[in-house]
């Protein structure tokens, strides 16, 4: 039986909402060797205003403090209102990662997520403080 995707993965908010402005958002270092380690991680934020100079990317780091820009790790700007920015890393080379947010104008910003995947340990459980349910062919009826 394949298992649900909230034990396959682990979702994490790095960072609150970022009311308009235009200084740099970095994000908080996310561990890939929590909970017994991950694979991969989805880096994602939603950004309020497009405009050119609205520019995300990764950056990792072995400490958690001395970060580096990863390669290649910059998409293309968003040219739609609340458009969301991926950033996908399948084994990156660092322990930490973190979503960095360059806004060239006046810009909001939701919170900032990383989203675990492909935990080296599964299934992963997610725990009460992480507000899950779970449904397996629910059926029809209340809340």
């Amino acid at each position: 039986m394949q298992g649900l995707l909230s034990e396959e993965t682990k979702l994490i908010q790095t960072d609150a909402l970022t009311a308009a402005g235009t200084s740099l958002i970095s994000g908080t270092g996310v561990d890939m060797q929590a909970d017994g380690g991950w694979d991969g991680v989805r880096l994602f934020v939603s950004v309020g205003t497009p405009a050119a100079n609205n520019i995300v990317h990764a950056e990792e780091s072995a400490d958690n403090s001395s970060f580096a820009d990863i390669a290649a790790s910059e998409p293309a700007a968003v040219d739609t209102d609340d458009a969301v920015q991926r950033i996908d890393i399948f084994r990156p080379s660092k322990r930490y990662v973190r979503l960095v947010v360059a806004r060239g104008t006046s810009t909001a910003l939701s919170a900032l997520f990383a989203e675990l995947y492909r935990p080296r340990t599964p299934p992963y459980a997610p725990t009460a403080d992480h507000n899950v349910v779970k449904l397996v062919e629910p059926k029809a009826g209340t809340k």
